[in-house]
């Protein structure tokens, strides 16, 4: 799939320019000559839509119908995920609901084993669903498709409203929410829906790395003029290894959110005996 680039600016070889350098055994270790790697920048960035054909045939130093006619080298995951995650999700979302429907009886009895399979099948569609909305997410971020619809917001809010619904979604699992430490209820400026995804990501985050009883804390303080510091604890019971996918998924994800809403994140790490997470987001 190529995206559709504009075409009307005139080649133009004399184009303002910058030097880069790049040391002569980079190049020798990648096979590769200052020609090859910009044309390759070229046409990496004009399929990407980073630049118009004529930028790009500028930067290869090739006619802008050469840059056009070279076939395609990789499979874009990043925009096939962008452009399908409607599509790959519809099964599985398919998947959790017909089973969960099937669960309830609403379509006649089931017997206590049938339970158990659908419960499995039910659990495993939903674990499929997170994996395919964080694929999804990196594919839009590392693309820089994400944008945010910000407004002030009181994060207080946002953060029990994320904490009350993940409660919800985790009955087995004991929540504590701690007390704001501020000298008031700060605002800041944020997509409240992305607000409300990144946080309970995290708290899903921390959340994996602990049985079914376990103990999750939240702290915010004020720091220094304009910030505030979130501290997120797990703690608990760990029996089992947290399969990489889950951590490295989430916590990319995060990192992401978090430098769209113009914070930072400063710790995000499995701990032995739970999970720790420390970012900052800027107030008003």
């Amino acid at each position: 799939m190529h995206l559709a680039h504009p075409q009307k600016e005139q080649y133009n070889p004399t184009m303002e320019k910058i030097s880069i350098e790049i040391p002569v055994e980079i190049l020798a270790a990648a096979q590769t000559s200052p020609e090859e790697l910009k044309r390759s920048l070229a046409l990496a960035w004009y399929r990407q839509g980073k630049i118009s054909l004529t930028q790009a045939a500028t930067l290869a130093t090739l006619p802008p119908e050469e840059i056009s006619a070279l076939p395609e080298t990789h499979f874009d995951l990043d925009e096939f995920l962008d452009w399908a995650s409607h599509d790959l999700k519809t099964p599985l979302n398919a998947v959790i609901g017909f089973s969960k429907v099937v669960l309830k009886g609403i379509d006649g009895p089931v017997n206590e084993t049938q339970a158990t399979d659908l419960a499995s099948v039910h659990a495993n569609g939903q674990k499929m669903l997170t994996y395919m909305n964080h694929l999804v997410d990196a594919a839009r971020l590392n693309r820089g498709d994400i944008t945010l619809k910000s407004e002030e917001v009181e994060i207080a809010t946002l953060v029990e409203e994320a904490l009350a619904r993940w409660n919800t979604q985790n009955p087995a699992k004991q929540a504590f929410f701690l007390s704001l430490v501020a000298p008031a209820s700060p605002k800041i400026l944020a997509d409240p829906p992305r607000m409300r995804q990144l946080l309970n990501d995290l708290f899903n985050f921390a959340a994996l790395h602990l049985e079914n009883e376990g103990r999750l804390t939240l702290e915010m303080e004020a720091s220094g003029p304009g910030w505030l510091v979130f501290q997120l604890r797990a703690i608990g019971l760990k029996s089992r290894a947290v399969p990489k996918v889950d951590t490295e998924l989430a916590a990319f994800v995060a990192r992401g959110l978090i430098g769209l809403h113009g914070g930072r994140v400063d710790l995000l790490q499995e701990e032995a005996d739970g999970a720790r997470a420390r970012f900052s987001l800027p107030t008003r």
